[in-house]
């Protein structure tokens, strides 16, 4: 009898010791088999998708401008920096300053260092002392997906145009500037520029909406900043260049968070 309920304790504890260990042996095989299963049918296919996506998309450098600045004096104390700038404006020589110290007299910011120099030759004329700071261009690229090869080159070359379009603003202004032009030259030069700035602005509403290039309503506005600089007098040197430097600002600005 003893023997008997000695048995089928043993018994007992012999299943319940196969329990566990089929426990611990088949659980990890599951988990092991459903593993696969979900890499297989749904992270595999995910992670496929994304490295075609990566490969469907093109690189593209974006042509951007260096600036020169003509720096014509830097002081700590506002009340020198402003004697300084009513003696340059009674040589009717053309001054800004960045509010902030130390304060900065700037005579003007161009995208091309030839012209920035010409500016310096006219000033050492004038018995005025000043120098080019230069603020190196940033590389910027954008990345398009390869469905939109053809918008992407077109809006490459807007940005050409736009480029293209600020060397002849300043082309202009620098001529005015140091006085080889006249009046008419201005006038015939502006009324060209204009008409060119009017058609790339048609040329950003014939694109229309798309995501991948989220960025052109920043670039059709900055074309319309410059049609709004060209639009000031003629006679008005001083509203003419504030109106070119408050265009480069804008570019700067578009181009540091265009991504």
């Amino acid at each position: 009898m003893r023997m008997t309920r000695y048995k089928k304790s043993c018994m007992r504890r012999l299943r319940n010791l196969r329990i566990v260990y089929s426990f611990f042996i088949f659980v990890p095989l599951i988990s092991i088999v459903m593993g696969w299963i979900i890499a297989y049918h749904f992270i595999e296919p995910t992670l496929k998708r994304i490295e075609d996506m990566d490969k469907k998309l093109k690189k593209y450098e974006v042509p951007v401008f260096s600036m020169y600045s003509i720096e014509l004096g830097v002081f700590e104390d506002k009340e020198a920096t402003i004697k300084q700038i009513v003696f340059l404006r009674n040589k009717k020589i053309y001054t800004y300053t960045l509010d902030e110290r130390p304060y900065r007299i700037l005579g003007g910011i161009f995208v091309t260092k030839d012209r920035a120099q010409n500016v310096i030759e006219f000033l050492k004329k004038k018995g005025v002392s000043a120098e080019i700071r230069e603020e190196k261009r940033i590389k910027k690229f954008l990345e398009i997906s390869s469905e939109y090869e053809k918008d992407a080159k077109k809006v490459l070359e807007l940005f050409d145009k736009l480029n293209e379009s600020i060397l002849s603003q300043e082309d202009i202004l620098i001529k005015l500037y140091v006085g080889k032009s006249d009046r008419d030259y201005f006038d015939k030069n502006v009324v060209i520029l204009t008409d060119k700035i009017k058609t790339n602005l048609k040329e950003i509403d014939n694109m229309g909406s798309n995501s991948e290039f989220r960025f052109l309503p920043n670039l059709k506005s900055l074309f319309e900043l410059q049609l709004t600089s060209l639009q000031k007098d003629g006679d008005d040197l001083n509203a003419l260049i504030d109106g070119y430097i408050q265009v480069l600002i804008k570019y700067r600005e578009f181009f540091e968070q265009l991504n």
